[in-house]
């Protein structure tokens, strides 16, 4: 073979070679891209599962209705007034409170007339009601309620001796934090009356004591065709800062939702206390 001819062929060896290798890092290119984009396409779908994932859960959580504003404005004083933190503060609040809860016949009623006026309440518990209403007492809470605490059978404090009036008012704060995880932080005595070992006992359970500046007269109103002089009552007396009482009873299950619209007409708003000024 002339040396030409051999010059060629290496040439062309040469040629082929690298032609080869070329083509095999071209590969090599082609699958290292094609890894990284399935890397980072299995990325996105796993951080796009996740978002769906949370999304759903999301979906299925409850509305986050809080017993509690994240900044408390208000709080009862030791006359039983609502008044603001803030004492430069002056719109017309007013308190509602709901007592002898919960019966259940006319509760819902009252509840659903509540959160259509987007309005919150102190609900003051008796425990033999709740007892045989968990459910609803559980539900007064997860719609944004308080629950305060009335006692078990609803008897003058003055008339009991002290260790029966130690469980009427401990075994109800045991039965609502039994239900909703809270134990109450304010104390309605039944018919306004405290007597010295009841005093005691709420300071030792951390509540304060809340009467009322205002009483709706539904125990003398009680027939469901007197709901408006109900209504009359707590409209025709109302006052910035009034604590109004009502009772868990169909006649103030009816005169409600015509209650709150007048109260808003005058220019109303309707508030929950956020603290609690223990000392009588």
């Amino acid at each position: 073979m002339k040396r030409t001819d051999k010059f060629v062929a290496v040439l062309l060896l040469a040629i082929l070679l690298l032609m080869v290798g070329c083509t095999n890092e071209t590969l090599n290119n082609n699958q290292k891209q094609m890894d990284t984009a399935k890397t980072e396409q299995t990325k996105q779908t796993g951080t796009s599962s996740e978002k769906t994932e949370q999304n759903e859960k999301d979906q299925t959580k409850p509305d986050n209705v809080s017993n509690q504003p994240e900044q408390p404005k208000y709080f009862v004083n030791t006359n039983y007034f609502i008044k603001p933190l803030d004492e430069i503060q002056t719109n017309k609040v007013v308190l509602l409170t709901f007592d002898d809860a919960p019966q259940g016949k006319h509760t819902k009623m009252i509840l659903d007339t509540l959160d259509k006026h987007q309005a919150k309440a102190i609900f003051f518990i008796n425990g033999h009601y709740a007892v045989k209403n968990k459910e609803l007492l559980r539900e007064i809470y997860d719609r944004g309620h308080i629950i305060g605490n009335h006692t078990w059978w609803h008897e003058n404090l003055k008339q009991i001796d002290e260790e029966k009036t130690k469980k009427e008012i401990v075994e109800v704060n045991d039965l609502v934090e039994e239900v909703t995880g809270v134990r109450p932080t304010y104390f309605r005595p039944p018919f306004g009356v405290m007597s010295p070992a009841s005093v005691k006992i709420i300071l030792d359970e951390k509540m304060q004591r809340m009467n009322w500046t205002l009483g709706s007269l539904d125990w003398e109103y009680f027939k469901p065709e007197q709901k408006d002089k109900v209504i009359a009552q707590v409209v025709d007396n109302i006052t910035s800062g009034a604590n109004i009482l009502m009772h868990d009873k169909e006649v103030t299950a009816l005169a409600l939702d015509e209650m709150l619209i007048k109260l808003k007409e005058l220019g109303y708003s309707f508030v929950l206390p956020t603290e609690v000024i223990l000392g009588e």
